[in-house]
């Protein structure tokens, strides 16, 4: 199910030029750099998000810690942990995350990913959740045809 265009915040450590990249594409990406928010802490950068209704972009590993970052503070947002760096021996993994990025989460909406953490890796979209009061991952290989599946099995 699609629920529109997804709406980022992109947090102090997103690269201006991938913010201009995401608004070339036609994503509404708010800058915590271009707002004057750069030196504020994770908590702040995710309340912000939280009210500008955007989903947080990020490269802190820290959301990644489910004891620090509560599944519950997530709200009707979601977090996207960017993993894979500009870098010419990362071009190709570069542009997987990318795509993720702009072909399957920005599609899918700000509604549509309330909830989840998403960590890019290259190709890979790694996915947390909770579910039925478990936290739950799963991986995606976008780089290979998946189809349609449901995610959180057992």
């Amino acid at each position: 199910m699609r629920f529109g265009w997804a709406r980022f915040y992109a947090d102090e450590d997103i690269e201006d030029h991938l913010i201009v990249h995401l608004r070339d594409k036609g994503y509404h990406v708010d800058s915590a750099r271009e707002l004057g928010f750069a030196k504020k802490d994770d908590r702040f950068q995710l309340h912000e998000a939280r009210r500008r209704k955007a989903v947080l972009l990020t490269r802190d590993l820290d959301f990644l810690n489910h004891r620090v970052h509560r599944f519950d503070e997530l709200g009707d947002t979601g977090i996207v942990i960017l993993r894979t760096e500009d870098k010419p021996e990362t071009r190709v993994e570069f542009g997987y995350m990318l795509l993720a990025l702009q072909k399957e989460l920005g599609p899918s909406g700000s509604k549509g990913l309330h909830g989840l953490k998403i960590e890019l890796r290259g190709p890979r979209m790694v996915l947390y959740a909770r579910v039925n009061g478990r936290i739950r991952k799963d991986e995606v290989d976008i780089s290979k045809p998946y189809g349609s599946r449901e995610l959180f099995l057992d």
